[in-house]
């Protein structure tokens, strides 16, 4: 007797636009060339783009929020970044 074995074709994974802006998004500012830029958390719901994290200066904040508007997709944006003090920067760094 033989048995048959049928295998289901997996349909590729489709990335969700969501998940491609992120990804794109990070990909931009790790790219941008400021390192601070590379540790912003990006979050994305419905073409609403979050933006996370702490950076030293406002610039270095409208500059995370620059990159991000100029991808395809972004609808709002919400900068959501904290400016610290390079000191209070440091500490959080060494305590993690």
């Amino acid at each position: 007797m033989s048995s048959v074995t049928t295998r289901t074709a997996t349909p590729p994974k489709v990335e969700s636009k969501d998940t491609e802006l992120v990804r794109n998004i990070e990909w931009a500012l790790a790219a941008s060339g400021y390192m601070q830029l590379r540790a912003v958390e990006v979050k994305v719901h419905e073409a609403l783009v979050t933006l996370k994290g702490r950076v030293p200066t406002y610039y270095l904040k409208q500059m995370a929020q620059s990159v991000a508007m100029q991808h395809e997709g972004v609808e709002m944006l919400q900068n959501d970044i904290e400016v610290v003090s390079t000191g209070s920067l440091h500490r959080q760094i060494r305590d993690t």
